[in-house]
């Protein structure tokens, strides 16, 4: 959560960074972090814009992240909600040392 706090902090203007705390049924809590950021090319010049929902799911001891990208800024609050539904699809299976060693 930090790093994302520092990242919005250094995003030039025009580009946004949003973040929400949410929960899925089977995964338990999570962080969103919607953005719009501009992409450069390799002068340095903007050559477009991409919209991304990142989800942080934490997950025993460990943070599972899905991310969802797209170029169509104009459609990333449906695309958002779209990325948010297959995510809540994913289903996790920890296996612990004894797990691993009865095998």
């Amino acid at each position: 959560m930090e790093s994302l706090l520092t990242e919005r902090e250094g995003l030039p203007e025009g580009d946004e960074l949003h973040m929400s705390k949410t929960s899925f049924n089977k995964l338990g809590p999570a962080v969103q972090a919607s953005s719009v950021e501009t992409v450069h090319g390799q002068q340095g010049k903007p050559v477009g814009r991409l919209a991304m929902l990142r989800t942080f799911i934490p997950c025993a001891g460990k943070v599972i992240l899905a991310t969802g990208i797209t170029p169509q800024v104009e459609l990333s609050d449906t695309l958002f909600e779209l990325f948010t539904r297959i995510t809540a699809t994913l289903r996790v299976s920890v296996e612990t040392e004894s797990d691993e060693s009865d095998q």
